[in-house]
Order: structure tokens, then C-alpha cells, then sequence
């Protein structure tokens, strides 16, 4: 009974409670409705999930599948079978599929702690864990349906237990594990965790000889790849390994290209001035949250001090090499798409800027030896900090009102649904747009609850029958096309959906003879 009072009192006192509690407010706050919208991706997560829950099979009647079909680009399995236990607390909603994201956005908080103090010490675990609490970049993450977040948190586990195991605290079996779950994260591990692999054993091979590897440990390896490849051999068979690469990577993409592209990931209009969203010819708004950078300008300083500590501490270059190595690679996961920085491909890039900017902040601290000058520095740093996280918070709060339309969250498919299932016993057909985003899978995904059986994606283009009791769910594009087609027709307005800006969205009503 003693050494729970103590555990407690421990986890009472540490820094790290009150910062994830902090981060899961941040987090938490009106998740189901902002972003105001529900994409096509978070939809399919949560129809492939909630169809697993009830039938122990996909959307396509596979058994459980190690790479889901989706619509047709092979969901990675992580995300979705995470999701299964929040569908079945929230049901098939907003809700049930971004708060897997939440909680993979608050365990990440707390193995960054790990790792860092693994790498460092704790006061820096500290100062990384606050960083990624309050990050912009990780916050919006951490707040969509989408199955990136999960593999921060398996790759930062991952590397927790290998450098514990070249220290001889933990077996390396947590490690490998660890590393073969954040590989069937996402696509993009695919390209960069063989190459962090390859580069921690390149730093710490001595220590790795000098350990030895155990035959245990040689057993160990040799299953999680027999595992491995068991997992992948049938989609590389079948293709499908690669499907959502094939449908994502540009075509026609030049070597000049790729060196601007990977520049652009370290522009200070990407990093700390517009994000993702604002960056120059980007028009999606969905990927970070508008008018603020991935990084808050305090960091800046802080990051290129951190690498002082190649001086400072000779035990600190091998993980300061790893942290550069880390930061040198994060683009890699967006070049080949295209020339300008996305946030969610190139996500990895929060880890080493969050751990970078802590170490940096510490690094800063300790070489003031006045101590009122330490604690002036601190207090000048704590306002920069302060002021950067309320004017984070602000832009988050006013978040729905730019990135609710097409080009961002595509708001209005559950409110369209919502008036047509109040509207089908006085209508032969409910039509809903073909504008949206694979707008199947948001029929298929909200259906689970409306369960609207006249309810239908349009036609492209546009059909009218006028001989029936037809009601519609129109974006401005489809009166206009309905107009051409149809100039004998007048569409009658019951009402619309307007986007949280107050710009109206979606009209919906009739057509009838002029």
C-alpha cells in the first residue's frame, strides 16, 4: 500500500501530468467540430472500422485485413483497428474517429518524455514533452482522422526501447515490435524508418559490438522479420503494397524539383510564418491550422542553440547526430509528391524541432551562471511562450471558419443528411452532391447512423426527373450545369447549409417546370 501512495505522489508531483493534461484539454476541446467537416479519409476510417467491430470484416468482406482496400488506395491497418474501441464507446461519428487521434497525440507527449530524457535528461524530456504539447503542428494532428498520428507515437517508441537496449535497461524485443507496428502505420515509415534505422546502429555500433548480440537477440530479430515479411509478401504480390504511393507520388517530377521541394520543408514561410496552409500556392487548408506556422518563432533561437551541445556535452553528439539525421530526413516522406511542404506526409519533422527547441531552451539556461539573470532569461522566455500559445489558441478557435469549404473540410454532408432523412417520406429520391471528395464513403459512413435508404450520390452530370418527387443537396456548380442542361427547369430553394463563415454551401431543394 506504501509504494502505491508513493507511486501516486510521484505521478501527482511530475511535470509530465500536468503537461498531458494541459495537451488533452488542447486536444479534446470541440474535436467533433473543428475542423467543422468530415473528410473522406476520416470517414473511411471509421465505416472500415465500425464494419470490423460488427462483422470482424472490411468494408469488402475480407477478414481482417492487414491493408484495408478502402477505396482503393490500402489504408494502413494501425489506425483503423486503434479506432474499433472509440467507435464502439461514440459510435460510428466525428467523435469515435478522431479521438484515436487524440489519444495517440497524448501518448506521443509522453514517449517524446521518454525518449528525450533517454537521450538527454529529464529536465529536457520536460521542456520536449510542453514543445509538443503546445505545438501547432502536432495539436492539428492530433485532432483529425487521420492515421499519420499513430505512427509518431510507434516511431518515438520505438527508438525509446533501442536506445534503452544498447544501455542494457530493457530487452530489445519492445523495440522490435515497436518498430514492426509503426512500419503498418503509414506510408510513409516506409520510406524513412529503415533509413533511422540504419542510421542509429551507424552511431552506436561500438556500443552494439561492444554488448554483443545475445543468441536470444539474434532469435528475436529473426521472428519479427519472419513476421515482417509474412505481413507484406501477399500485398507485394498482389500489388497493393504500393498502391497508395502509386496514387500520391507526381508523375512527372524533376531532380530540380525534388531539391526545391525538399528545401521548401525548411523555408521560414513553412515553418514559422504560414504553415502548410498558407504556404505560397498551396490551396488545401485541411492540412494545418491557417495563419500560423508548423513551428512558433521562439524555437528558432532555441533550435540553432541546441546544437551547441556537440560542446557543451560529449555524450549528447550521438543523439544530436541521430536528432540531425532525423531533421535531414522528415521531408523525404513529401518530395516525391510534389514541390511544395506538406505537414501530414512530412510529420516525422515534429519530433526532432520539438526535442531540438528543449534541448536548446536547457542548453540556454545552464550557460547563464548569474542567477537572476537565469530566472530574467526564463521569464522573457515563458512570456515568448505564453504569448505564442494564445495566439495559437486564437487562430485555433477561428480554424472552421477558413477551412470549412471545398478546398478544406468539406463542411455540409452531415447536414445534408440530416434534412434529407427528415425529408424522405415526402420524396422519391434524395440526391446529395457528386462534389465531394469520394463522397461514397460519407454516404456509407453516415448512413451508419441515418440509415437514409433513398439517400444517393448524384449523378455526373446531373440527372433530373421531373415526374418524380426528386429533392437535392447542390453546390452553386450544379445549378449552374443544370441550368445548361436543363433550361426548361427552375430549382426551387427549401433551404441551405452555410459554411461556419456564413458563406452559403450547399442548396437544397427541387426542380420544377418554368
Amino acid at each position: 500500500m506504501e509504494c502505491l501512495k508513493n507511486s501516486f505522489k510521484r505521478v501527482l508531483l511530475s511535470p509530465v501530468t500536468y503537461i498531458v493534461i494541459l495537451a488533452f484539454a488542447i486536444r479534446v476541446w470541440n474535436v467533433d467540430s473543428n475542423p467543422a467537416g468530415f473528410f473522406t479519409d476520416e470517414a473511411s476510417i471509421g465505416y472500415n472500422a465500425y464494419s470490423v467491430l460488427k462483422t470482424g470484416k472490411d468494408e469488402w468482406g475480407k477478414p481482417l485485413p492487414v491493408f484495408f482496400k478502402a477505396f482503393g488506395e490500402y489504408k494502413n491497418p494501425i489506425y483503423i483497428y486503434s479506432s474499433i474501441p472509440f467507435i464502439l464507446i461514440y459510435g460510428p461519428t466525428e467523435k469515435g474517429v478522431r479521438m484515436t487521434s487524440v489519444i495517440y497525440g497524448i501518448l506521443t507527449i509522453f514517449s517524446i518524455y521518454l525518449l528525450t530524457k533517454e537521450l538527454f535528461n529529464k529536465k529536457v524530456g520536460y521542456l520536449a514533452s510542453l514543445f509538443l504539447a503546445i505545438s501547432p503542428w502536432h495539436v492539428h494532428l492530433s485532432r483529425i482522422g487521420f492515421e499519420l498520428i499513430a505512427s509518431l507515437f510507434w516511431v518515438i517508441l520505438s527508438f525509446y526501447f533501442l536506445y534503452r537496449w544498447i544501455k542494457g535497461k530493457s530487452d530489445l524485443i519492445y523495440g522490435l515490435i515497436s518498430l514492426l507496428i509503426a512500419y503498418f502505420t503509414y506510408y510513409t515509415p516506409k520510406i524513412y524508418l529503415p533509413i533511422l534505422v540504419i542510421l542509429f546502429i551507424f552511431l552506436n555500433i561500438n556500443r552494439i559490438k561492444k554488448n554483443g548480440l545475445s543468441k536470444s537477440d539474434e532469435g528475436k530479430i529473426f521472428i519479427i522479420l519472419i513476421l515482417f515479411f509474412s505481413l507484406i509478401i501477399p500485398s507485394l504480390i498482389d500489388k497493393t503494397f504500393f498502391a497508395r504511393w502509386q496514387e500520391v507520388k507526381s508523375q512527372n517530377i524533376t531532380f530540380q524539383d525534388l531539391a526545391e521541394g525538399y528545401l521548401n520543408h525548411f523555408a521560414t514561410e513553412f515553418l514559422f510564418t504560414k504553415g502548410d496552409s498558407g504556404f505560397t500556392g498551396q490551396y488545401l487548408t485541411r492540412h494545418s491550422i491557417v495563419g500560423i506556422g508548423q513551428l512558433f518563432w521562439f524555437q528558432l533561437p532555441l533550435i540553432l542553440i541546441a546544437f551547441y551541445g556537440f560542446f557543451k556535452n560529449p555524450k549528447w553528439q550521438r543523439p544530436l547526430l541521430f536528432m540531425l539525421g532525423t531533421l535531414l530526413v522528415y521531408p523525404l516522406g513529401s518530395v516525391f509528391t510534389g514541390i511544395l511542404p506538406q505537414a501530414t506526409r512530412s510529420s516525422l519533422g515534429v519530433i526532432p524541432f520539438q526535442i531540438l527547441s528543449a534541448l536548446g531552451f536547457y542548453i540556454l539556461i545552464s550557460l547563464i551562471k548569474q542567477k537572476f539573470a537565469r530566472i530574467f532569461v526564463s521569464l522573457i522566455f515563458s512570456g515568448f511562450i505564453l504569448f505564442s500559445f494564445i495566439n495559437f489558441i486564437d487562430q485555433l478557435k477561428t480554424y472552421p471558419i477558413h477551412s470549412s469549404d471545398y478546398l478544406g473540410w468539406q463542411y455540409g454532408f452531415r447536414q445534408s443528411m440530416d434534412i434529407m432523412k427528415k425529408n424522405q417520406n415526402s420524396f422519391e429520391d434524395l440526391f446529395i452532391t457528386h462534389r465531394f471528395n469520394r463522397g461514397e464513403e460519407l454516404l456509407k459512413f453516415y448512413n451508419l447512423s441515418y440509415n437514409c435508404g433513398k439517400c444517393k450520390i448524384m449523378s455526373n452530370p446531373i440527372s433530373i426527373d421531373v415526374e418524380k418527387k426528386q429533392l437535392f443537396s447542390l453546390r452553386n456548380e450544379d445549378l449552374e450545369e443544370a441550368e445548361r442542361l436543363y433550361p426548361e427547369l427552375n430549382f426551387r430553394n427549401i433551404t441551405q447549409v452555410n459554411l461556419p463563415s456564413g458563406k452559403p454551401e450547399l442548396f437544397i431543394g427541387s426542380f420544377e417546370k418554368l
